[in-house]
């Protein structure tokens, strides 16, 4: 007789866009100390702190950036929570302070590129003196991308740059301050974190409850599920782990 699967009261999970862990998730800041490619990460995560943390989505998968090779895994909320990991209420790139943010960072950028067209207009037609020099380097190191010098979005930027933003807008520095208090404000641990889950849980706000693993999460912690069970449809599968047999 087949045992029926159990789904915890607060489950969650984790999708992985590219490749198949071993053994372990790992926080993207971990990833970068270990030479790993560390995969899409925002710069606002890196200039928070949050690229310490491993996320995982409380309620439903996480599956706007999923694509046919993704790998779900699934845990216990309560039971992470109660071993110390955090609960934040929602995702920190969805709230008001972080909308703020990019609007000051869109603006700053949009002038900074007017200025660096200009220069690079003037440059063409005549000499320029020694600090319109130096500025248009400047600008050509602190704009556009790795590769190419274009306007990019904020999801998009490093933390360098928006810290280069940040010394250069006050709007940038103000919307950057609120967005940390938002996120202390959001953030929460042991028993308020518990309580969260549950009001979560009350209110039906589960998409947009996350729960934050500190660098790394064990794969062991993943709770198997059968394939007849599986909580999702196709492209994301949601898989299990097991130990190698010797």
């Amino acid at each position: 007789m087949t045992r029926k699967f159990r789904q915890p009261r607060f489950p969650a999970f984790h999708v992985v866009t590219a490749g198949e862990p071993f053994g372990e998730l790992r926080a993207r800041k971990e990833l970068g100390q270990l030479c790993e490619e560390p995969g899409k990460l925002f710069g606002i995560d890196e200039l928070l702190g949050d690229d310490e943390y491993v996320f995982l989505s409380v309620g439903k998968p996480a599956t706007m950036l999923a694509e046919s090779s993704s790998t779900c895994f699934l845990f216990d909320a309560e039971k992470l929570v109660k071993e110390g990991a955090l609960v934040r209420l929602q995702d920190i790139l969805m709230t008001e302070e972080s909308c703020m943010l990019r609007d000051g960072l869109l603006d700053i950028q949009t002038n900074l590129f007017s200025e660096f067209y200009e220069l690079r207009t003037k440059d063409g037609e005549k000499e320029l003196s020694s600090s319109e020099k130096y500025r248009l380097n400047e600008l050509e190191e602190n704009l556009g991308s790795e590769f190419s010098i274009e306007e990019v979005d904020p999801t998009e930027m490093s933390a360098e740059q928006i810290r280069y933003f940040m010394r250069k807008s006050s709007k940038v520095r103000r919307a950057v301050e609120a967005l940390k208090l938002k996120r202390e404000q959001i953030t929460l641990s042991g028993k308020a974190a518990l309580r969260a889950l549950k009001e979560c849980e009350t209110r039906g706000i589960y998409p947009y409850c996350e729960v934050l693993v500190s660098k790394r999460l064990s794969l062991f912690k993943a709770i198997p599920v059968p394939r007849s069970e599986m909580p999702l449809r196709r492209p994301v599968e949601v898989r299990r782990y097991t130990k190698r047999r010797a």
